[in-house]
């Protein structure tokens, strides 16, 4: 094969070197401008702040003012065991409000269930196949 010459007008590309014509579909290419922005001074952490702010102390004191008091207690309001495999699961948990629900099969691994809150005490759980299982109510 011999040089390939490719000459451009109105829109059309012909190159000689196979004789073959291709129409160009964009002739504008659309360009973004890209605006560098150097990396500045590193800033202050929380504590430079808190420091700069009027704190005085040391760091380990100032993390230390950053503790609350305790929470209660995070626990399972409800725990419902299903031994037999079914795929509706129906619960009367009588909490008296609606809880967040979390299915598990016999070997402990959540599953994907679709819950409806029939009332503030009673809690239908919809599987796709009969399933034996737990549910914890929180």
């Amino acid at each position: 094969m011999g040089d390939i010459t490719v000459q451009i007008e109105e829109n059309v590309v012909e190159i000689d070197a196979f004789e073959t014509e291709v129409e160009v579909v964009a002739t504008e290419v659309e360009a973004r401008a890209v605006h560098v922005v150097e990396e500045g001074p590193a800033g202050l952490d929380a504590y430079g702040v808190a420091v700069e702010e009027g704190f005085a102390g040391t760091r380990a004191q100032w993390l230390a003012s950053l503790v609350g008091p305790a929470g209660e207690s995070g626990t399972v309001a409800y725990a419902h065991n299903q031994a037999t495999a079914f795929d509706s699961w129906t619960i009367n948990h009588n909490l008296g409000y609606k809880p967040i629900v979390q299915v598990f099969d016999t070997g402990s691994q959540l599953i994907e269930a679709e819950v409806s809150h029939l009332s503030v005490n009673i809690v239908t759980i919809l599987l796709t196949a009969p399933t034996a299982g737990f549910a914890r109510l929180i």
